[in-house]
């Protein structure tokens, strides 16, 4: 289970996701898709339960982030997703090391990024 709220979306974005898993690692998963020209990464800050990782992706074979544990991450100069670069649009999520030999059937993360609109 997934939930993805946007609290802010003008010339800044919040993007949180919040998900709980029952079993096995999440495939790649879309979370926001730029409806601009592009991006840009300011911060991030994530919990993410023992035994778990996820992976932020820019597009499906570009990895962005690995993010571990707990933790928060903010760019001096940020993180610039451009379209007309490269980029398809974009963010995608997924996981890693659900069945790392714990037995704990569920495993839950928090991750927010903060974003600003590239116009």
């Amino acid at each position: 289970m997934l939930r993805i709220e946007i609290p802010q979306d003008g010339k800044n974005i919040t993007l949180q996701v919040t998900g709980f898993l029952l079993k096995g690692d999440l495939e790649p998963t879309p979370i926001y898709i730029s409806p601009g020209g592009g991006i840009r990464l300011d911060s991030a800050v994530w919990l993410i339960q023992e035994k778990m990782g996820i992976f932020l992706w820019r597009d499906k074979d570009d990895l962005l982030l690995p993010l571990e544990s707990r933790g928060s991450a903010r760019f001096d100069s940020g993180i610039t997703l451009k379209k007309n670069v490269g980029w398809g649009g974009q963010l995608l999520i997924s996981t890693f090391g659900f069945n790392s030999g714990i037995t704990m059937k569920v495993k839950g993360f928090h991750l927010t990024l903060d974003m600003d609109r590239l116009e």
